[in-house]
């Protein structure tokens, strides 16, 4: 790594001093010992984060019967990776970063792969807060990229949708490096599971059949967001139906999905 590359890793990836309360639910997830009860505490001292959690844990993906009322209760239900995934949103100023070049369409598409993921999810009887929680952050690195270098960023972004290039090459081509694996350095740095590193590394690479399912899963459901909307730019050539096999299912099949995955994607829509 070149002395460039590590001035851009050394910016993107650190963390706004005004994410304290972000900051310190991450310390506590870090504690293996830590109860729901420990983590809400941490969460009620950022009002937004914690909305957030008892909004996510009050959707459809999680089958409530009875409504979740508070923080503690929220993070025991969705799990504390998915807490993790709100907590880093915040630290690394993806929600409520006021002022940020970060561009509406990261966030809507964002969305759309974590609806989408999570129904592919609960389908293949998989961790629907895991999948959740890839979708959110699998591009993580280019919103970085979006927040540090706005200028460089939306360039990049405008020259792939009007080459039609894949934006991980044309992020190389600049940056030296994409946002795929600013992403991964990223959730490594905060301690995710190697399952969602690896994910999120490898999100833009030839899918095989034998690959991790959440990996599978995340390259469906990021083709099914870019079906529903594609403002954002990507890499992959395969249509949707050509994926569909990576997960069970059956290429005429892909417009159901996309379907339901427009139907789910107002229940989130407040995470961004």
């Amino acid at each position: 790594m070149d002395a460039a590359q590590k001035e851009l890793l050394d910016e993107v990836l650190s963390l706004p001093g005004q994410a304290q309360s972000a900051l310190a639910v991450l310390r506590v997830l870090d504690d293996p010992e830590a109860s729901a009860d420990d983590v809400g505490r941490r969460l009620q001292a950022d009002q937004a984060l914690s909305t957030r959690a008892v909004y996510i844990a009050n959707s459809s993906f999680y089958g409530r019967v009875s409504k979740v009322a508070g923080p503690a209760e929220a993070a025991a239900v969705i799990g504390f990776d998915t807490v993790r995934s709100l907590a880093a949103g915040v630290a690394f100023g993806l929600f409520d970063s006021a002022g940020s070049a970060l561009p509406k369409a990261y966030t809507d598409h964002a969305t759309a792969t974590a609806a989408a993921a999570s129904i592919l999810a609960e389908r293949l009887r998989e961790s629907v807060g895991d999948a959740f929680s890839i979708g959110l952050l699998h591009d993580l690195g280019s919103a970085l990229l979006a927040i540090r270098r706005p200028d460089e960023a939306a360039e990049t972004r405008d020259d792939s949708l009007r080459t039609g290039l894949g934006l991980e090459q044309l992020e190389l081509a600049r940056f030296g490096i994409h946002h795929g694996t600013l992403g991964a350095l990223a959730l490594r740095a905060t301690r995710f599971p190697p399952e969602y590193v690896e994910a999120i590394l490898a999100h833009h690479r030839e899918p095989e059949l034998d690959d991790p399912v959440m990996g599978r899963i995340l390259v469906v459901a990021n083709a099914v967001a870019h079906r529903i909307d594609e403002k954002w730019p990507h890499d992959h050539q395969e249509s949707l139906e050509d994926l569909m096999h990576l997960v069970g299912m059956e290429p005429q099949e892909a417009d159901e999905l996309v379907r339901s995955c427009t139907r789910a994607i107002p229940e989130l829509g407040m995470i961004g």
